[in-house]
């Protein structure tokens, strides 16, 4: 990814984050037995949002460079 996609990608993880924290973890009745679930949740979601984008740019940058590999003729690693 290159920069202005790595920051559009961290500003948006910001914004998740923060949605997330103040719409799911921190609401009015915040007594200990019903934090941990809102905040297990909220951290399924948040891994969620941030692995599948990382697992989309990773797969797709092994594809490309198979194919450029491939196309160049050059040695492969392995």
């Amino acid at each position: 990814m290159n920069i202005i996609g790595r920051t559009i990608f961290f500003l948006l993880l910001i914004g998740i984050g923060y949605a997330i924290t103040s719409g799911i973890i921190i609401q009015e009745n915040n007594n200990i037995r019903f934090l941990i679930p809102r905040f297990l949740i909220g951290v399924l979601i948040f891994i969620v949002f941030m692995a599948l984008p990382t697992f989309i740019q990773r797969t797709t940058t092994k594809v490309v460079k198979d194919q450029l590999t491939k196309v160049l003729g050059l040695p492969t690693n392995g």
